[in-house]
């Protein structure tokens, strides 16, 4: 009868090493997947097998900076933001994680955390201290127009990135000008056929 138990509970232990072995197998081919679609630039694909890993396993930094790679490339700043967190809390980040971070919460109008991002990244480096000042007046910008938004002040509009950064003599503000030309063309069937051509 103890026999019998044994070999039971050996069987047992077995069909359990084995379940892990196969699982750690699927899971390393998931991230081996990940890293060559993400090298064919098929990056929502990538993003899905990046994740499958991460549910069983703990990622290397590395395989964090693809998957926000990843998710930078496909423009989902929300789910980059999230793991390069994760990167900036690591002790093994790198002063470009803290930039990078930076420029995310920047772009996803988290302003006063990004400015705090971009003097952390200064200290880091202090030879990009005009970059850095460059992207904390943007932010102070933004928060700016934010409060108040009834003016575009050209300047500022080209230091956050709404404008392109050209001679700024060749701006000209027409106020609401397309929903002039909207309400021109729903009255004046001559005015839909000017805009037509």
């Amino acid at each position: 009868m103890i026999m019998k138990t044994q070999v039971k509970n050996m069987v047992i232990i077995s069909s359990a090493v084995l379940v892990l072995i196969s699982v750690k197998g699927l899971s390393q081919n998931a991230l081996k997947q990940a890293q060559e679609l993400k090298s064919k630039y098929d990056y929502a694909l990538a993003i899905e097998k990046y994740t499958q890993y991460f549910k069983i396993n703990t990622p290397e930094i590395s395989d964090l900076r693809d998957l926000v790679e990843c998710y930078l490339m496909t423009d989902n700043t929300s789910s980059a933001e999230k793991w390069l967190a994760e990167i900036v809390a690591n002790k093994d980040n790198k002063p470009e994680d803290v930039f990078q971070y930076a420029k995310v919460l920047k772009c996803n109008g988290k302003y006063y955390e990004a400015s705090s991002q971009f003097i952390l990244y200064a200290e880091y480096n202090p030879s990009a201290m005009s970059l850095v000042g460059q992207n904390v007046e943007a932010c102070l910008n933004a928060q700016k127009w934010i409060a108040d938004p009834s003016y575009i002040d050209v300047y500022n509009a080209i230091s956050i990135g709404l404008l392109t950064d050209l001679d700024r003599s060749k701006f000209i503000f027409l106020c609401n000008s397309s929903l002039s030309g909207a309400r021109a063309i729903l009255l004046s069937f001559e005015a839909m056929k000017k805009a037509d051509e």
